[in-house]
């Protein structure tokens, strides 16, 4: 899976087989979704014994599923080198139907260390490959899980990845593979100078997702402390360049910390910040887990939501989904570790 079409073809070729053989096993592998080079019918013999003993088909292992009410999340471990990530399949219900989000990972860990992520907290160890990215969705599709949608919002980084992250969105709206609209696909980054740079000068037609979480300079250093280095503000003007000029969602997050960020005054200075910028404002109680951080009451998420749809923001308070499996990103890694 690390590989595109013309890549699998030119391997093929070094190899002493057909090009053409490159897009059969592309179809088995995403068409067809099948568990083994095995299952490939139409492959010659010789090519399947060359395919087992050079490369696998999916990167992972499945070592847990934790099944809830509304998720599935699974703990993966790499076929690399036994490290695991994790990748949660959600179900959303709407009034008239109902979608399958995946919400999946790029790194092994995280090397942001935002002090109320569990991802973070257990450090970093390195990037996956574009083909450990695409892995996790084919899991769910050859688990016959359909997916929907895409969110980037699992276990590390996007932009300290974009190489990968890249080539793997490449795979996921390739026709030949899974077909999927970027306007289906989210990127989700905490902002980053250089990987926003380059997410500007690529093709890329995802929306956006920034993690703004503080308003307040100093605020946001203490909660995101790569801050100093990527300020939220000149982030937020990258930002709304990329969804300005592709015509794509932009939404800042906000995760809602008990005491720490969610008086009116941050509403206020979150308004401030975002003013011209973003319309779109999804809050995100936190998911209480060991970090030492709590979710608000109801009544302060309330009030501070309202106050941002009186400034005329589009506000929305994000579902807890999977509480019942440990969803926080990076809570089933860790109790495995």
């Amino acid at each position: 899976m690390d590989y595109s079409l013309d890549e699998l073809r030119a391997i093929l070729q070094k190899a002493g087989f057909q090009g053409y053989r490159a897009k059969q096993i592309w179809n088995w592998m995403y068409g067809k979704f099948v568990g083994s080079f095995d299952e490939m019918a139409n492959i010659p013999k010789t090519l399947r014994e060359y395919l087992n003993k050079h490369f696998y088909l999916s990167p992972y292992e499945i070592v847990e599923a934790s099944e809830g009410t509304d998720s599935i999340k699974y703990l993966l471990r790499s076929k690399i080198d036994d490290e695991l990530i994790e990748a949660v399949y959600m179900n959303f219900e709407g009034k008239d139907d109902t979608w399958h989000t995946a919400c999946i990972s790029v790194q092994v860990g995280c090397p942001v260390g935002c002090k109320f992520c569990q991802t973070g907290l257990s450090g970093f160890s390195r990037n996956l490959t574009a083909g450990e990215i695409i892995g996790q969705i084919w899991v769910f599709e050859h688990m016959k899980k359909e997916v929907d949608r895409i969110v980037f919002m699992g276990m590390g980084e996007p932009l300290l990845n974009f190489d990968n992250v890249y080539k793997a969105i490449k795979v996921f709206t390739d026709r030949k593979a899974f077909a999927m609209s970027p306007r289906r696909i989210t990127l989700s980054t905490v902002g980053i100078l250089d990987g926003m740079e380059r997410l500007l000068d690529s093709d890329l037609k995802v929306h956006l997702a920034v993690s703004v979480h503080a308003p307040i300079h100093d605020l946001r250093q203490s909660l995101v402390p790569i801050e100093d280095a990527n300020p939220i503000d000149k982030v937020l003007d990258m930002a709304h360049r990329y969804a300005k000029d592709r015509g794509v969602r932009l939404t800042a997050e906000y995760v809602m910390l008990d005491g720490i960020n969610d008086s009116l005054e941050h509403a206020e200075a979150l308004a401030r910040l975002l003013r011209g910028r973003v319309k779109r404002i999804n809050l995100i109680p936190y998911n209480d887990t060991f970090a030492g951080f709590r979710k608000p009451p109801e009544e302060k998420i309330l009030a501070f939501q309202n106050y941002l749809k009186d400034k005329g923001f589009i506000v929305t308070v994000r579902k807890s989904v999977g509480k019942d499996v440990d969803a926080a990103c990076g809570m089933l890694r860790r109790r495995n570790l």
